[in-house]
């Protein structure tokens, strides 16, 4: 090779380099900004330990407690006013603002983690806040998603007795629920 065609060559590796460190960065930037035009939201489920004005203070999982705003613009299903004690589902966007906010036809529970496992009728987790594994059992009741796979983050809603309610891919962002 000549040296002018060794020179070409770099040219065309430096500027392939460039395209692709551009081409990354542009996609990481799709990745984090998910939902700016349209804010993402995430369903919790919980039990209502206080109420304040403008916020509710919520057991999202044994021992896991989180808070939600809840203001003018919340929707509340035919006029609910959570009580301590109340089991809640609310749809909560990324500033932690419920959507929308509903007495829980059934108790339950809210987790994000990672599927490990399928073990006959019970699905194994381990929950991305605290890393203990949990089993759910999955029944005829159970919406489950069927795309997710071991080693896939999930959303879960789920019983105190260990009963999966909803278990389904995790979106690319939402809001942090922790405490």
């Amino acid at each position: 090779m000549h040296k002018g065609e060794v020179r070409h060559m770099a040219r065309q590796v430096l500027a392939l380099a460039v395209a692709l460190v551009v081409g990354l960065a542009a996609s990481a930037y799709a990745v984090t900004d998910i939902g700016q035009d349209e804010p993402i939201t995430t369903s919790l489920r919980g039990k209502v330990l206080k109420v304040e004005p403008g916020r509710v203070d919520i057991e999202k999982s044994p021992g896991v407690q989180t808070h939600i705003l809840v203001g003018k613009n919340t929707r509340r299903e035919d006029g609910y006013m959570p009580q301590a004690g109340d089991w809640i589902q609310a749809e909560v966007m990324r500033d932690r603002t419920a959507k929308k906010i509903r007495r829980a036809q059934t108790s339950g529970y809210t987790m994000e983690g990672t599927l490990l496992r399928i073990e006959g009728t019970e699905y194994v987790i381990q929950d991305s806040g605290d890393g203990k594994e949990m089993r759910l059992r999955i029944t005829k009741e159970t919406a489950l998603d069927p795309t997710i796979k071991r080693g896939q983050a999930i959303d879960v809603e789920y019983t105190p007795q260990g009963q999966a309610l909803v278990i389904k891919a995790a979106p690319m962002t939402y809001p942090k629920l922790g405490g």
